[in-house]
């Protein structure tokens, strides 16, 4: 996709989009055109190259950033419409984040969505299990939408919020949320925070999960990399063969 951005301006192989966004301009027309060519939301596309022209983004994050923020606005538009309820209050703020994230008005969007799934859960018994799970998925989608955005701590406080309000029952998710947790909180170079969710993760699924070798694999990576920036070498090394292992698995 960010190569089919490049050739879109005519950029060449050695050119990379970041270096150049500030001198980006589309017009309204151009963006829908560019948007049906990479078959992308056009809010996803003009937020992308609003982010470029703001900040000093790493091209070699900005290649993964379209694909991120894309999946993202999806994962939100799908926590939108999964929060069924006959409830007016629901609906109604659920129709005003529906027409507010076209307009890319991510804040407000994240703000209604919080909002619609806090007085679903009040309307319903507190500790009911689909309530509760509701409210987790909706926190992790503003979660990653945080992390698209660099903003780290946001982001790991979602996460934070997902992994509390989980129900019982749920491992997969359990363990991806606190891998999601783990990796953020490792973008903010506090390593001794990051470790107790890695590697919660990481014994989560060596008990419950390790069948799922492709997973199994994501969590050693994830914990070999927290204990090398650790110092930890030997323990780093042991993370990264036991991926290795299960990612040839996987592959088989």
């Amino acid at each position: 996709m960010y190569e089919k951005l490049k050739r879109w301006f005519n950029l060449d192989e050695n050119k990379q989009l970041a270096e150049t966004a500030q001198r980006i301009s589309l017009a309204d027309q151009q963006l829908t055109k560019l948007a049906a060519h990479l078959a992308v939301p056009k809010v996803i596309i003009a937020h992308y190259i609003n982010i470029l022209q703001m900040r000093q983004v790493p091209s070699g994050i900005a290649e993964l950033l379209l694909e991120s923020m894309t999946g993202h606005y999806l994962e939100l538009h799908k926590q939108i419409s999964e929060l069924h309820s006959e409830d007016s209050v629901v609906n109604a703020l659920k129709e005003k984040a529906l027409q507010a994230l076209p307009a890319a008005e991510f804040e407000r969007v994240e703000m209604l969505l919080q909002d619609a799934t806090a007085h679903y859960v009040k309307t319903r018994d507190e500790n009911h299990a689909t309530a509760r799970l509701m409210e987790s998925k909706t926190k992790a989608a503003i979660g990653r939408l945080k992390l698209a955005e660099f903003n780290f701590k946001e982001a790991a406080e979602n996460f934070q919020s997902a992994v509390d309000l989980l129900p019982p029952g749920n491992e997969l998710l359990y363990v991806k949320y606190l891998q999601l947790l783990g990796t953020t909180i490792l973008y903010l170079s506090e390593f001794n925070r990051a470790e107790g969710p890695l590697t919660l993760a990481f014994n989560v699924c060596k008990s419950n999960l390790k069948e799922n070798s492709s997973l199994l694999a994501d969590c050693s990576y994830q914990l070999g990399v927290l204990y090398e920036k650790q110092g930890r070498y030997s323990e780093a090394q042991e993370c990264f063969d036991t991926a290795l292992i299960n990612h040839q698995k996987n592959n088989k």
